[in-house]
């Protein structure tokens, strides 16, 4: 069984889902590729061309030819909606291979080749077409049918270089990971030494997968979330494509002897405080003995009078 694989080597998202500049109620995206140039896209499983308009906005709408396996674990039919592109290579009813190139980045909108800055507009769901065509939600965006997040479908391959996820939980499709050194447990991950630039493909990586990174000054990262395991699988695979080291991050744990510095101060610090209660009673204390010698005092000024008096 295929997986439905992400259509583009580069993933640079340029307008999310449910954006309010044209995605309003929409979970489309936009997809810029590498750059500003027009990047291919490839077809994410076998798929028959459903229906195209090379004008209006450029619209190919893609039925899956078998149920796949998408990135939420789920199978069914997939169904693929792309826009933008003004030269199609395929016709309605002809049948795309998986991993075949059959559209490109473009601009095409209202019948202008040049409406829009080149990219691709993508929308996707489970199950087959009920109806190839858009329509007008209540924002007045237009959109198909049963969309899902495009995150839960494509599969990212592992040729595919994550530039700008923007923090949505792209999956990687893991396969013959040999004997991985990290645990199974969740944890963190220590990852490096790597390059400024490396550096930035690895979190991009991380973010793409919803994990928190710590960048170090001197060239490793060390993510301040945990880490599952098979997360950890898929940016194992990614650092070995580097060839940066990768490895489950295990806090410093301190000696015997400063365990034992440590219990030491504690007592000492116990042991202050019961000083500084001690001075504190004390200091009351005189401060009762002040008060009973001056009344003492007083008492024996008057004794001596009273003495004098009589004598």
């Amino acid at each position: 069984m295929q997986k439905f694989l992400f259509p583009m080597k580069y993933l640079r998202v340029t307008q999310g889902e449910n954006d309010s500049y044209s995605h309003k109620g929409s979970l489309a995206m936009d997809f810029g590729g590498k750059d500003q140039g027009s990047d291919k896209l490839y077809s994410p499983c076998d798929m028959i061309v459903k229906r195209c308009r090379q004008k209006a906005n450029g619209e190919m709408y893609l039925e899956s030819t078998e149920k796949v396996e998408f990135a939420d674990g789920t199978i069914d039919y997939a169904h693929l909606l792309c826009l933008h592109d003004s030269v199609f290579n395929y016709r309605e009813g002809q049948v795309i291979k998986q991993g075949e190139h059959f559209y490109d980045e473009g601009g095409m909108g209202n019948n202008k080749p040049n409406r829009f800055g080149t990219h691709v507009h993508i929308e996707a769901g489970k199950g087959k077409w009920q109806n190839t065509r858009q329509f007008a939600n209540k924002y007045n965006v237009y959109i198909s049918e049963n969309q899902n997040h495009l995150y839960d479908l494509f599969w990212l391959d592992s040729d595919v270089t994550v530039l700008d996820g923007k923090g949505y939980n792209w999956k990687r499709v893991v396969e013959n990971v040999v004997e991985s050194k990290l645990s199974k447990e969740p944890s963190r991950l220590k990852i490096g030494f790597a390059s400024e630039g490396d550096i930035k493909i690895i979190s991009n990586e991380l973010e793409s997968l919803g994990i928190v990174t710590n960048t170090v000054a001197d060239g490793y990262i060390i993510t301040s979330s945990w880490v599952s395991y098979g997360d950890k699988l898929a940016v194992e695979h990614k650092c070995k494509e580097l060839g940066i080291e990768i490895a489950d991050y295990i806090e410093p744990v301190q000696s015997s002897v400063d365990n034992e510095t440590v219990e030491l101060k504690e007592k000492i610090s116990v042991l202050e405080e019961e000083n500084a209660d001690l001075k504190a009673d004390l200091r009351e204390k005189q401060q009762q003995i002040d008060v009973v010698e001056e009344k003492n005092g007083v008492l024996t000024d008057k004794i001596n009078k009273i003495k004098q008096i009589i004598e």
